[in-house]
């Protein structure tokens, strides 16, 4: 991330993949289809979709990508106009403290599960 050492803490991540619309449907299954009231069923797998982008960004992004501990905003595949994959990561230093704060509350060093 242009020039910044990979994040250690916790990442959420957010999928859109964006498909083509075909130019061989019906021009009403098209209007649908950009509108969002169709949905891409198709292969690739949304899972393996989302799996392409985790490995991919470590050393870019993160260190590992099990360090991806949520999807907010709903992973999602749509037709649209402007095909492609929009990633979108959050680093939220709440989540890594979280862990420092039960810690205090129980007032012990480890927490143990």
């Amino acid at each position: 991330m242009r020039g910044m050492p990979p994040w250690r803490g916790p990442v959420l991540m957010t999928v859109r993949a964006v498909f083509p619309i075909p130019p061989s449907w019906a021009a009403w299954k098209r209007e649908a289809a950009a509108a969002g009231l169709i949905l891409h069923t198709a292969k690739p797998d949304l899972d393996n979709i989302i799996k392409l982008v985790k490995d991919a960004l470590p050393g870019i992004a993160y260190d590992d990508d099990a360090q991806v501990v949520g999807y907010p905003g709903e992973p999602i595949k749509l037709y649209g106009s402007d095909p492609g994959i929009t990633v979108t990561l959050r680093f939220p230093p709440a989540i890594e403290s979280a862990a420092d704060a039960a810690r205090a509350r129980l007032g012990r060093a480890e927490i143990v599960a």
